[in-house]
């Protein structure tokens, strides 16, 4: 019997891994045992969910040991190691909350120090060898203890305590498989802290940057797909009339636009492009009649003060003590998104990964790239999300309209109603980039892959794993 320590700290791995077939895969695996560390809050919920496929459930106090002195100093090394233009408008962001002198010398501190040792590879050996040695947690160490993992596989490679994990794994000698969790992550998260020994990327293009841009050796990247969207594949859809009824629209011959806000941790100007889509539903500024369903973000969503025929809105997840990315999103959620993607006539939206996800549908989707009737300086405008570097490899498609003003937004709906086939080649560019062999088996090829590399690790040795650590 070997076992398998999963981590799933970040919001979404319920649904892009524990809820996939990665995790059904890996519980059939003969004489496999199965082990997943979770946020302490999100215990009981785990425990009542993986019930059924016979999964243990840990719990590992994520706040308390992301609050670290040692933790923070070495996410902020992390991020000083990589220049790219989310980090950069980051650094303004806090600049501009908290203004006072010795802000202003930090920031400059922090913008020479970038300069002079980002994107080198020597600095991120540095780093990566920095890291190992100072990052260290009681808490991961019993866990290790208790548990005594064959083998580990991080979810999120790039996240915080998924790193501390795999520090752990290093000392205790245990082999680690990684996965990168989102599309946007090799540029926003600072430098990588610890190379697994295998790599999974849901497709070439984050295999690409995770090579060139962290130091992965490519013969150690698997490309398996995008496990969350085998639902949207395989799985059967509500009919029109059903889906409409769920929503609580009336009538399902009207046309669906689904708007995606940034929601309040990222925008306040949600409300004035809200009022655009009002508006122009009002006037008839519309080719066909429209229904205008409004998904926010499950982390952050836009507070609804508007209520009109013909609009409806959602805030998806399940809630864990109102922390902001503590929640997850249910079985009933991820087929729920399908069917709404699948039923979509326009997506639009701010800043999400609801545009790549529309690629499995081949959606005609458009970006809002203004604030409303609000002109706003560039670091405090919707367009800075768009600047983003994983975001502009994807905008260059030309399968997505980008619209700077509510003529050009309505105008480019109405294109769109009139036919939906506009901008397909640049779409099916996008879905190139972004997708790989979309055909509902992802979770089954990365959970094979997973334990194929778990049955080629060395065995541990008997007795404590502290017999192993070096």
């Amino acid at each position: 019997m070997r076992t398998l320590l999963l981590g799933a700290f970040h919001g979404y791995i319920g649904k892009n891994i524990l809820g996939s077939d990665v995790l059904k895969t890996l519980v059939q695996e003969p004489d496999l045992r199965v082990v997943v560390a979770v946020p302490e809050i999100k215990v009981g919920y785990f425990a009542e969910v993986l019930a059924p496929l016979g999964v243990e459930v840990r719990g590992i106090p994520v706040p308390a040991i992301a609050a670290t002195r040692s933790q923070q100093w070495l996410h902020t090394l992390a991020v000083l190691c990589q220049d790219t233009h989310y980090l950069w408008y980051k650094r303004h962001e806090r600049l501009r909350a908290r203004r006072s002198p010795l802000k202003y010398l930090r920031h400059g501190l922090e913008t020479l120090i970038i300069k002079l040792i980002a994107e080198r590879r020597v600095v991120r050996r540095l780093f990566r060898r920095l890291y190992q040695r100072y990052s260290f947690a009681p808490e991961m160490e019993q866990l290790f203890d208790a548990v005594k993992p064959d083998a580990v596989f991080s979810t999120d490679i790039f996240d915080g305590t998924d790193a501390l994990l795999n520090a752990t794994a290093r000392r205790n000698g245990v082999p680690v498989i990684g996965m990168v969790r989102s599309w946007d992550n090799c540029w926003s998260k600072g430098v990588l802290p610890v190379i697994p020994d295998q790599v999974i990327t849901n497709n070439t293009t984050i295999k690409e940057e995770v090579t060139q841009m962290h130091d992965v050796p490519a013969d150690r990247v698997f490309v398996g797909g995008t496990p969350q969207y085998d639902e949207s594949v395989r799985g059967t859809r509500l009919s029109r009339e059903a889906f409409f009824e769920k929503i609580g629209a009336t009538d399902p011959s009207r046309k669906l636009l689904l708007f995606a806000p940034a929601g309040q941790l990222l925008s306040q100007t949600d409300h004035e492009l809200l009022d655009v889509f009002v508006q122009a539903m009002d006037t008839g500024a519309f080719v066909s009649p429209v229904h205008l369903h409004v998904r926010n973000h499950p982390n952050h969503p836009m507070p609804m003060l508007v209520s009109r025929p013909h609009l409806t809105s959602e805030h998806p997840g399940i809630s864990f003590g109102g922390r902001s990315k503590a929640q997850e999103l249910s079985q009933d959620d991820i087929r729920h998104l399908a069917d709404t993607l699948y039923h979509a006539d326009v997506v639009l939206y701010v800043a999400t990964t609801l545009g790549v996800d529309s690629l499995v549908y081949d959606k005609p989707q458009i970006i809002l790239d203004f604030d409303g009737t609000k002109t706003l300086p560039y670091l405090q405008s919707v367009q800075r999300y768009h600047d983003e570097d994983h975001m502009k490899k994807m905008i260059a498609c030309g399968g997505v309209r980008i619209v700077k003003s509510a003529k050009e937004l309505i105008e480019a709906i109405n294109a769109y109603l009139q036919n939906p086939s506009l901008d397909k080649e640049g779409r099916d560019r996008m879905r190139a980039q972004q997708l790989y062999q979309c055909d509902g088996h992802a979770g089954e090829r990365i959970g094979a892959f997973i334990a194929a590399a778990i049955r080629q690790a060395p065995s541990r040795p008997e007795g404590d794993a502290s017999s192993v650590r070096s």
